[in-house]
């Protein structure tokens, strides 16, 4: 992109003051990378995948991280014949079983796509759910019967009718014994879960007891009917089991209703369960199948956290294939995004609290954050809280952050903390550079990561047997024994995290307790070659999808790192500049600027080739570039760009909004350049008789050469001259300063103004402080003389005391029209100004443009009102007017003045407010209130309406007459 100096030219006053203060080289500041879609994330070192949140449906993520770990199932779906699936091509009659489809396509996904989570969004819409659905928290024990049920359903009249069935449903007996005949009355059931009671019961041992093993006698007013005894009679009654599945589960009846309190409630009471179940003491005279085929082992756990009206669901679950890479959760480092500055799609890995804590508080407000808030964040950007992760071995966060006080500025009373500024051996700045990944403690699922081949990721083998042999392989940390033996990991949403199995035990009472049980039969055994291979049994087609998908997730990522790694920066052409004023300035009607996008990848050889290319006939011998910033005097130059072509641009210190300056180094013009930060200018008013003029000096300028410098811009002498600041409300004579003092010293900054005045003009001016009462120069322009072709302007000094009729005055004057009646003062923008006020009070400013225009100049608190007429249509029939009245006449008397002042005769007339875009508003009914309590400003528009006002209550109607012959 070319820009021409006409069309951009450097305003020197608009950049006045967005410069103050700003020691930063590039402009543009940090990249908004909010506006870039972010591909989703690799997975993390765990291998293992999480589910969205759609909103609300943790229970549903549970449910299906617990139904994707359970191979028989997954194995079982997999196996799905396509023809019955209606997914045959040639088999248009057989109908598209959505539910069955959908979720293996989901398990596919979780097993082999390259993402750390995945969306469920097509299995509920497959539900027939909307949105409204997905927002509403329902019970995961409910879904699991209506999931299944649903499933079962969609394979009906097919040969995997059973599929649920065979894996998930058992039978058991109600019978009722008379204890009068011994007559036994059964009634066979079908069971998907065992729902056990947890009010009354200990463990899951004794509430199978109760349920399955205890008898209940029946008598008293719950006696039983006994057909053979043809009476109600005392009876024994009980439940049995009879079949157990491959998968049992328990549902633990946790809600419950106080018919006291006549409210819901959960029971938090302990209710223990153990890893290993043995199922025989519940079985029903040996009916079940085989002692082997009785012992279970548990396999997952869904947690409930919150009360009976509301809370979150996550899981714990046995990864029985070793799909997963554990490592023990006290060793697991914790990962957050890289801050997109970095340019890279990855993630930094923290096994230090003292990092992680600092690297998400640099990550918010440098003021810092409430603790609270920084723990949600925790748990938000991590997945993990403190008090999981940390507590056990560091304590609590607060003790925490008051302990390392050389880090974190903790305010215990406001439960405030903020980061500290430090210089660490092992990482200088945590918070200047968050994506250098050599300062944080990496763990080695990191490098395992790394070491996989581009070429698995392109060829979508991502999923691997292979590949996860070699990452589960390389693991340093894990023992042999975690390395042979199936374990646990914690799925909430789409985090996931290693835990070890004893915090299972954690989940027996509490607000937090166990809600569903998932068992599985020990005789279950898996294939060798589905150990650590989570393409084992996946559909070919399936598989090739996966492929595509993780292809294109690479190309995503790889697209995102080229949108994070672009940068614009701006190349300006030393050929079209001049040195003038004390700045760099582009030359008039010069292309002096290009606008480049590069990869901040690329080496400084690769831009200076560019630089070629684009710049052609302006690049200058030898070619240097230097490293510039705008001021308000103009463009200044920094430290040369390195001639390593070697280095990259982002370690040349190039970033997005950089402006390069394109020259030979040496001079422009014939005009050495000051170059460096001592160097910058500094733009400063100078004022002398009544003429103001804008120059740059070099910060470093002492006052003594600065006094110099301004005799010999305006070749004056300058021991004649007297020098003071140019303040607000005085100027302040430099006479005090010594003279070797630099502008900073003197606190000079961009826009201050320099008075320089002769010292016999100054006998009465000064007094003994050294202050001299403040002047202004204002443009005058006289609109009073409609016949003069060119109309008159001059600049009067001003002092900001004078009253705005005395500067009218002086502008008749000098204007040589002496109308001195009739005449007010008006800014440039229209405000008409009173004539009482100071001009300070006023508004006006130095070099303010004012305009003498005819009409009656308001005092005190009079105001101008404009207003015209309007006819019965609303139609404009006269010229805009203006009346000038006090605020505290009423409205009746104002409409009285306008309808006098018009010429009209007659009562019949009122007044309307003006919209914002100048059109007929409200009535003003409330004619006897002032003009003030009706909100009627200075220089207000009002039309004057003829006719009546409408009462309150009443409307207004047209009618006409119909004459039927």
């Amino acid at each position: 992109m070319l820009w021409n100096s006409s069309s951009n030219i450097f305003n020197m006053l608009e950049l006045l003051f967005d410069c103050e203060n700003d020691t930063n080289v590039h402009q543009n500041g940090p990249r908004d990378f909010s506006k870039i879609v972010s591909p989703p994330r690799p997975r993390p070192g765990h291998s293992l995948c999480g589910v969205q949140n759609q909103g609300s449906t943790c229970y549903l993520s549970s449910l299906i991280q617990t139904l994707l770990f359970t191979p028989e199932l997954r194995d079982s779906l997999f196996d799905l014949d396509d023809k019955d699936m209606g997914l045959m091509k040639n088999n248009s009659n057989n109908k598209e079983r959505k539910i069955p489809i959908q979720l293996r396509k989901l398990f596919a996904e979780m097993l082999m796509s390259d993402q750390e989570s995945v969306s469920t969004t097509d299995l509920t819409d497959s539900f027939g759910w909307n949105q409204s659905e997905e927002r509403e928290q329902h019970d995961v024990q409910e879904l699991n019967r209506i999931l299944f049920s649903a499933i079962e359903e969609s394979l009906a009249g097919t040969k995997d009718h059973e599929l649920i069935r065979k894996l998930y449903h058992g039978n058991l007996v109600n019978r009722i014994t008379c204890l009068s005949c011994g007559f036994v009355s059964e009634r066979k059931e079908d069971f998907l879960d065992l729902p056990v009671i947890v009010a009354g019961n200990t463990d899951l041992i004794n509430g199978l007891v109760n349920s399955y093993v205890a008898m209940e006698t029946m008598d008293g007013h719950n006696q039983y009917w006994c057909d053979c005894c043809n009476k109600l009679v005392n009876a024994d009654k009980d439940a049995k089991l009879t079949s157990l599945p491959p998968i049992l589960t328990f549902s633990l009846l946790r809600f419950n209703f106080d018919y006291q309190q006549m409210e819901r409630f959960k029971e938090i009471g302990k209710f223990a369960f153990p890893v290993s179940l043995d199922m025989s003491n519940f079985c029903y005279q040996n009916t079940c199948t085989s002692t082997e085929q009785l012992e279970y082992e548990l396999f997952s756990v869904i947690i409930h956290r919150g009360s009976c009206h509301g809370g979150h669901y996550y899981a714990y679950i046995k990864d029985i294939d070793h799909l997963g890479k554990w490592t023990p959760p006290e060793e697991e480092p914790i990962q957050i995004m890289m801050d997109p500055e970095t340019g890279q799609v990855d993630t930094i890995e923290y096994d230090n609290p003292i990092e992680l804590l600092q690297a998400v508080l640099s990550q918010g407000d440098p003021d810092g954050m409430a603790v609270d808030k920084l723990c949600g964040l925790l748990v938000k950007q991590t997945g993990v809280s403190w008090n999981k992760r940390f507590k056990k071995q560091y304590g609590s966060i607060h003790k925490f952050l008051a302990k390392y006080d050389d880090k974190f500025r903790f305010d215990s009373k406001e439960n405030w903390v903020k980061l500290k500024q430090y210089s660490d051996s092992g990482c200088s700045s945590i918070t200047k550079d968050r994506g250098d990944t050599n300062c944080h403690s990496q763990s080695s699922t990191m490098a395992v990561n790394e070491s996989q081949s581009q070429t698995d990721r392109d060829s979508g083998d991502w999923c691997s047997g292979k590949v996860n042999a070699i990452a589960i392989g390389q693991s340093e940390q894990v023992s042999s024994r975690h390395q042979s033996s199936a374990q646990w990991f914690e799925f909430n949403d789409s985090n996931v995290r290693s835990i070890h199995e004893s915090q299972i035990e954690k989940m027996f009472s509490g607000k937090e307790s166990a809600y569903m049980l998932f068992y599985r039969q020990k005789s279950l055994t898996r294939p060798l070659e589905a150990k650590g291979d989570p393409s084992y049994n996946v559909p070919p087609a399936l598989a090739e999808v996966m492929g595509k998908l993780n292809k294109e997730l690479q190309k995503q990522r790889e697209l995102y790192e080229e949108q994070l790694n672009s940068i614009t920066i701006q190349l300006h052409l030393g050929t079209n500049y001049q040195y003038s004023e004390g700045a760099l300035k582009p030359r008039p009607e010069s292309v002096y600027f290009l606008e480049l996008t590069i990869d901040r990848r690329k080496t400084l050889e690769d831009l200076r080739i560019i630089v070629l290319e684009v710049a052609g006939e302006f690049v200058m011998v030898p070619m240097v570039l230097h490293m510039s910033k705008e001021f308000p005097a103009g463009l200044h130059l920094y430290h040369m760009i390195p001639e390593d072509n070697t280095m990259t641009i982002k370690d040349a210190g190039i970033v997005n909004g950089s402006i390069l300056f394109l020259w030979n180094g040496q001079r422009i013009d014939n005009e050495t350049i000051p170059i460096g930060a001592d160097k910058e200018p500094i733009l400063l008013s100078l004022t002398i008789n009544d003429r103001t003029i804008y120059w740059a000096f070099s910060k470093d300028t002492t006052l003594g050469e600065l006094k110099v410098m301004i005799s010999d811009i305006f070749n004056i002498d300058v021991q004649l001259h007297k020098f003071f600041r140019h303040g607000e409300k005085e100027s302040t004579s430099f006479d005090l300063c010594n003279d070797s003092s630099s502008l900073p010293e003197l606190a000079l900054k961009n826009g201050d103004g320099i008075l320089i005045q002769k010292r016999q003009e100054l006998k009465g001016d000064h007094n003994t402080s050294g202050s001299l009462k403040e002047t202004m120069v204002v443009s005058v322009e006289d609109r009073t003389n409609q016949i003069q072709q060119q109309l008159m302007e001059v600049e009067i000094q001003a002092d900001k005391d004078m009253l705005v009729e005395e500067l009218k005055k002086m502008g008749l004057e000098k204007g040589y029209n002496d109308a001195a009646s009739e005449c007010r003062l008006c800014l440039n923008n229209g405000n008409i100004l009173h004539d009482d006020l100071t001009l300070k009070d006023a508004g006006i400013m130095p070099h303010s443009a004012i305009i003498i225009q005819k009409g009656v100049a308001p005092v005190g608190k009079q105001i101008v009102i404009s207003y015209s007429l309007l006819d019965k249509d609303l139609k404009e029939s006269t010229e805009k007017q203006e009346v000038v009245l006090d605020q505290t006449e009423t409205i009746q008397s104002c409409l009285e003045c306008m309808v006098k002042q018009t010429g009209l005769k007659g009562s019949r007339y009122y007044l309307k407010s003006s919209t914002w875009c100048g059109e007929p508003g409200s009535d003003l009914t409330e004619v006897d209130k002032t003009l003030a309590d009706c909100q009627i400003k200075h220089q207000d528009f009002l039309f004057l309406v003829e006719g009546s006002i409408t009462p309150k209550g009443f409307i207004s109607l047209i009618y006409g007459w119909i004459l039927v012959s």
